[in-house]
């Protein structure tokens, strides 16, 4: 468990007589509880070890807590409180994967019967026509115009077609620019 409800008034009602020393050992104690989600050992030098207690005075103030706070039974040192914030926790943990398991176990057969669906679709929309060739008379041809004033039209190959010939589109850049340059040459040349 790496959360839990820490109710402030009922921790301070608690716990308001102790000293600081001795509210530490007790947070130590119920973060331990919660982190184990069961009882604390009942050997004592396990749970001075689980606390991080090593010095004798340490050790009195932790048997003090465990005294007044915890119960010792065949399982160990047990907190009403936290028993009873670890059945919450764990009910509600419960109800979430039950909810998750139904949830993924729709889920599942709605993505199934979505399959099943769509690939009978494609085979009603696929079926017999496989050979079929892409239609394109559907698409514009795309006319340029040449400094000859020679009309060109896209060709299948990706250039274009003016008469006999395929001019490719990377021609058609360097000639662009071969007249650009001479357009702006022939500007400057102008008194």
């Amino acid at each position: 468990m790496n959360y839990y409800e820490h109710h402030l008034g009922d921790y301070i009602r608690d716990t308001a007589h102790l000293s600081m020393i001795e509210e530490g050992a007790y947070r130590r104690l119920i973060d331990a509880y919660y982190v184990n989600e069961g009882p604390l050992p009942a050997d004592r030098k396990k749970v001075y070890r689980t606390v991080r207690i090593s010095k004798k005075n340490e050790r009195a103030v932790v048997d003090s807590i465990l005294s007044e706070f915890f119960t010792l039974t065949e399982n160990g040192w047990n907190h009403g409180r936290c028993d009873r914030e670890l059945d919450r926790y764990k009910a509600k943990r419960d109800k979430a994967k039950a909810s998750a398991e139904a949830r993924w176990k729709a889920d599942a057969n709605a993505m199934r019967t979505h399959q099943e669906s769509d690939t009978n679709a494609m085979r009603t929309q696929c079926g017999g026509n496989a050979l079929q060739s892409p239609v394109t008379s559907n698409q514009s041809e795309k006319t340029l115009r040449s400094s000859s004033s020679q009309s060109l039209t896209s060709s299948p190959s990706g250039g274009l077609q003016g008469g006999n010939q395929t001019i490719s589109k990377r021609a058609i850049r360097k000639a662009a620019v071969a007249d650009a340059v001479k357009s702006i040459a022939a500007r400057k040349a102008m008194p």
